[in-house]
């Protein structure tokens, strides 16, 4: 017998549900009968094949819609179950599960402010979770011996003694369903599959991406899956067309997805893209290839692909061979126009749910891309085009020329709260600052005048690398203004600012997701595995106010004292590197983060943070994602300082990777 869609609804939920239409009339229009948003709660697994960030030098960006779809995915996750994300073969030796963990690094970051959206949220642990690794091997059919996570998790969730069907959306590859299906032909009655160019008709996929052979087995031994199949439905919303043109696409990723939380900025990155970080035809920057596949879910009756959905409308095949399985509507203008039909109701949705992943940075123009408003900028500061922090494309910056006579300085005042805890993060690139030093600071105004405070270490030298920058700061009682300023002294050399953000409440510090490769990062076991010269460890008050054992570097006219460790890693993987540093008056030189990666042709260097001096107020944190060359074998870690004056505490160090 089956069940009303309430049935698997709490009290609580409905009246949320209720709350929301009541208060939220445009969208309860937008809403078909049925699906996720009228209602209904699916269970839901997806299956897809994301990559790394890679440039077009590297023949990317690569499976855009595959980060575009998942981050919609995540936005709308209060509405379904999700039962597990699966990472499948992927097209190029650019992808592994991390890019999917990448993704729930972001969704981390905004789930608070989800969850003030809505308390059905998963949390992020829950989805890491239920995200696996499937097939790695090149695309092939199904074998006793190829039995893996994902096809395993497919396995356990399908049986789980949930009387509702396990829905797979098929992103990617449909190797590990196909597995799944050897492993256990019994789900076949447990589970509906909803994929994208995933081609059963007649002939086989037309998409050489595609896993063909796994496409065969199961047309050989499955031919009764419940499958729905959208290739040119799919299509109508993956590329603009008449009422959704390339001006179109490029202006909702300008001002819905940019600068929308952490998970707007991923798929902001994620943009489809040239090497010149322009939008490519027929697409532009938007590209939500995947999304069909969800679409379907959240608005329609899900018990009846022949009705309108937000994901289109399909048609029964017609095959006695193949009695459930429902293809794209002929002719293909059909498949299309089903498609495009409420193509700009679900993108409006789709706009105000990532608002709410937008926490609110009381910083205008925190990107510069509207030239000088809001800032001030005194002589010897512009906005300048660059590669930005992300790598990929030429964007609009905040830059100070350091030269002989000028103080450079660009600011800019925003009202605040006393008492109130904000969180200050954004990107700095020095090159080659000499003879002076480069300060970020935060002035509170209170009735008794303003009192300054130290953003980060003061700066200087420089290689041209980005550095991200985080800080939390409780404003003084009575506080009325924060001025956050970036300013410069009498010297030569430049200084890059950009996506810089104020955002009140304590936010959490960017991290990563992986394996910890150092040991003893956090110094308990005093200098076990660390080399070092001039270096100790001692007891001080740590980053988070306790007292604590840290690595602690005498800084001396004669000596150049460091630490350093060496960790194996895997060559073209990410790595993400964290620390805690304290400067404490060092004069004559500067403390840096220095990653020195082993390859057969010698040591190849990259920066990990900006080059430090003085002192600080506190605490500092720094943060980097590095990949590893080609051919790669190890990596160095070095916290080092010249020859000078001072003291500099260390803790907390992390090199996480696969």
């Amino acid at each position: 017998m089956k069940k009303s869609r309430c049935f698997y609804l709490t009290c609580a939920y409905t009246t949320f549900l209720i709350f929301q239409l009541l208060c939220f009339p445009f969208e309860a229009s937008a809403l078909l009968s049925g699906g996720a948003l009228g209602g209904d709660r699916p269970r839901i697994l997806v299956t897809t094949d994301t990559n790394r960030l890679a440039g077009a030098s590297e023949g990317g960006p690569f499976e855009v819609d595959d980060h575009q779809s998942l981050v919609r995915f995540l936005l709308y996750s209060d509405m379904f179950d999700v039962e597990g994300i699966v990472h499948t073969t992927a097209v190029t030796k650019y992808g592994l599960v991390e890019t999917v963990f990448q993704i729930l690094d972001a969704y981390e970051l905004d789930y608070p402010n989800l969850k003030g959206w809505s308390a059905t949220y998963p949390t992020p642990s829950s989805l890491r979770d239920v995200t696996v690794q499937g097939a790695t091997w090149a695309p092939r059919a199904p074998s006793g011996s190829r039995s893996n996570a994902g096809s395993q998790l497919i396995v356990e969730k399908a049986n789980n003694g949930d009387p509702r069907p396990l829905w797979i959306l098929v992103y990617g590859k449909i190797t590990d369903v196909a597995q799944a299906l050897y492993d256990d032909p019994t789900i076949k009655e447990k589970i509906r599959v909803i994929g994208s160019y995933q081609n059963f008709t007649t002939g086989g996929s037309k998409q050489p991406n595609d896993d063909i052979k796994a496409i065969e087995w199961i047309q050989e031994h499955h031919r009764d899956l419940y499958f729905i199949e959208s290739l040119e439905t799919l299509k109508s919303t993956a590329f603009t067309y008449s009422g959704f043109t390339y001006t179109d696409s490029n202006q909702f990723m300008e001002e819905n997805v940019r600068g929308h939380g952490a998970l707007g900025n991923h798929m902001w990155t994620f943009r489809k893209q040239d090497e010149h970080g322009n939008p490519v035809p027929y697409t532009g920057w938007l590209r939500l290839g995947d999304d069909p596949t969800l679409n379907y879910l959240l608005s329609g009756d899900i018990e009846n692909p022949l009705v309108d959905h937000w994901g289109g409308r399909f048609e029964h095949a017609n095959d006695p061979e193949r009695p459930n399985y429902y293809k794209d509507l002929t002719p293909v203008a059909e498949a299309h126009a089903s498609g495009q039909k409420f193509h700009s109701e679900w993108l409006d949705h789709f706009a105000k749910r990532l608002d709410r992943a937008r926490p609110l940075n009381k910083l205008g123009n925190s990107d510069f891309q509207d030239g000088t408003t809001h800032w001030a900028f005194s002589p010897g500061t512009t906005v300048a085009w660059g590669k930005g922090h992300n790598g990929l494309s030429s964007t609009k910056t905040g830059k100070l020329t350091l030269s002989q006579g000028l103080t450079p300085k660009i600011e800019q005042t925003i009202p605040i709260d006393g008492s109130v805890t904000y969180t200050l993060s954004g990107w700095v690139k020095p090159v080659s600052v000499r003879n002076t030093t480069v300060d970020i600071w935060a002035y509170w105004k209170t009735p008794g005048g303003e009192i300054a405070k130290r953003v980060n270490p003061p700066l200087t030298s420089g290689n041209g690398a980005w550095a991200y920058v985080w800080q939390q700061m409780t404003a003084p009682q009575n506080a009325t203004e924060l001025r956050i300023a970036f300013s410069a002294g009498s010297g030569s050399g430049e200084f890059y600012v950009d996506d810089w953000a104020v955002v009140e409440g304590s936010l959490a510090p960017p991290g990563g997701r992986g394996v910890q490769l150092l040991s003893n990062g956090e110094f308990t076991n005093e200098m076990s595995n660390w080399a070092s010269t001039g270096a100790s460890v001692e007891w001080t008050t740590g980053h988070f106010g306790n007292s604590t054992k840290a690595g602690k570097l005498i800084l001396r006219p004669d000596m150049y004292p460091s630490f350093s460790q060496t960790v194996d890693v895997t060559s073209e993987q990410t790595y993400t590197i964290t620390a805690w540093v304290k400067p404490v008056g060092i004069t004559g030189t500067t403390l840096k983060l220095w990653a020195f990666w082993q390859t057969p042709s010698g040591e190849v260097a990259n920066s990990i943070s900006s080059n430090f001096t003085g002192s600080s107020d506190g605490w500092t944190y720094i943060w980097n994602q590095l990949t590893a060359p080609l051919s790669s074998t190890s990596l160095r870690i070095v916290i080092g300082a010249g020859r000078g004056t001072g003291e500099a505490y260390i803790d907390d160090i992390n090199v996480l990777g696969p």
